[in-house]
């Protein structure tokens, strides 16, 4: 970790919930080190669900949810969204899931089947 920090590596959305759980596979008890990584990068690093459910199996979810509430009240910039990203549905969104349109590949021929094939 002094390392990374050194060589200004610092964790991202993708990286920190690794980092967590290395500690929570580590042979010795690393909870302390998941609470350091935590505490020292959340804010630039967003508390997204991979975050958190990490988190909870390094800690335990009692603790996760009160370092969540942590974050939440003294780092408020972790809850926003990720950078790039609107949100759902937003201006960058590509309107999946709502609904399908008629065209080849999704079910839409007249009878159903697959044309050309006997039946």
């Amino acid at each position: 970790l002094d390392r990374m920090v050194d060589d200004e590596v610092a964790p991202d959305e993708y990286t920190l919930p690794a980092l967590l759980k290395c500690c929570s596979l580590a042979s010795q008890n690393e909870s302390t080190r998941a609470e350091e990584l935590f505490t020292r990068f959340i804010g630039p690093v967003r508390l997204n669900r991979h975050v958190k459910s990490q988190l909870r199996v390094a800690v335990s979810p009692a603790r996760a949810k009160q370092l969540c509430a942590w974050a939440a009240s003294t780092r408020p910039e972790c809850l926003l969204p990720p950078r790039g990203q609107h949100g759902r549905g937003g201006s960058g969104s590509l309107g999946r899931g709502r609904g399908r349109s008629a065209g080849p590949g999704n079910g839409s021929h007249a009878r159903g089947g697959r044309r050309g094939m006997a039946r």
